[in-house]
């Protein structure tokens, strides 16, 4: 899935297609909100691994997916609460520590001369500007001075949970590029859809023959006219 950005096309790559009430859907809502910290360690690790999973064979396509003539991807950034957070996070979001395991995972799975991936969690950052959960903001978060060491040295994926409407990984996008970063894709852990969705529900279930999002076809090929979207191929 691509969406329009500030006039640059960002890849929209999801880990898993999230049926709402399946298994990943209930690791997307228990790994930062569940009550128990044992559920939210289960949650936290499980969902780790996923994304372990998906990194190793997104860069092992990369030079001829994703690089091209410009740099490797080096850097993940997650996408910031868009709230004050809760207690048990202890002022760190759980999507940090999730990313990290599954980075270091991935790059034991690696081949050594890869270059290995660096997570920065704070290099985005809450903005002032209003987050709508349709609309991208413009500055409903800001990069860290320190991402000018990144220019030109690094393309940064963006990570984020639940991908809904994807206005806050959208806008998290758009904090990078208005700081002058190269933001190769964003990953989020599960797009949300429900159990309605037969089209892409039954697309989504079809065979890969490569470890990568399905394309789904034009809008006109879609029952009712219906945008089409990339979603993971295994649906949980």
């Amino acid at each position: 899935m691509r969406r329009q950005l500030g006039g640059d096309l960002v890849q929209v790559r999801p880990v898993r297609l999230a049926l709402r009430g399946g298994e990943v859907h209930r690791h997307l809502v228990a790994y930062k909100a569940a009550p128990s910290q044992f559920v939210r360690a289960v949650a936290c690790e499980r969902l780790g691994g996923l994304l372990a999973e998906f990194l190793v064979d997104l860069l092992a396509a990369e030079p001829n997916e994703m690089r091209g003539s410009g740099p490797s991807v080096t850097v993940v950034a997650t996408v910031p609460s868009s709230g004050a957070g809760r207690a048990s996070w202890h002022g760190v979001h759980p999507l940090a520590g999730v990313v990290r395991d599954a980075c270091a995972r991935a790059g034991r799975s690696g081949p050594p001369e890869r270059p290995r991936l660096h997570v920065d969690p704070e290099l985005l950052y809450r903005g002032p500007g209003r987050l709508g959960h349709l609309l991208a903001s413009p500055d409903g978060f800001l990069a860290t001075p320190r991402s000018r060491r990144e220019q030109g040295r690094a393309r940064i994926l963006v990570v984020d949970d639940l991908y809904t409407s994807g206005a806050r990984a959208q806008s998290a996008a758009r904090a990078c590029a208005r700081a002058g970063l190269t933001v190769a894709a964003i990953v989020p852990l599960g797009r949300l859809v429900d159990a309605s969705d037969l089209e892409i529900v039954a697309r989504a279930r079809a065979p890969r023959v490569a470890p990568r999002c399905a394309t789904h076809p034009s809008p006109a090929e879609m029952p009712g006219g219906r945008r089409a979207t990339s979603l993971a191929a295994r649906p949980s």
